[in-house]
């Protein structure tokens, strides 16, 4: 794609952004926008808000580790 300017990207992977950079980087030279990620704080299980569930889900994907 020749008149691309960037890739913008919207990324709902888990706690990690597993191969997604890596393999960006393989397929492209265009710089990368990370428009979204992250989680909701709903919790499936406790059918809850759960803002301790999310900070759990969210902190490893902004490259930080927090207490369990």
């Amino acid at each position: 794609m020749t008149n691309l300017d960037l890739w913008g990207i919207t990324a709902y992977r888990g706690k990690s952004f597993g191969t997604l950079f890596s393999d960006m980087a393989a397929a492209t030279t265009k710089p990368i926008l990370l428009a979204e990620f992250g989680k909701d704080a709903y919790n499936d299980t406790t059918h809850a808000e759960d803002q301790a569930m999310q900070a759990r889900y969210v902190t490893p994907q902004w490259g930080r580790s927090m207490p369990i």
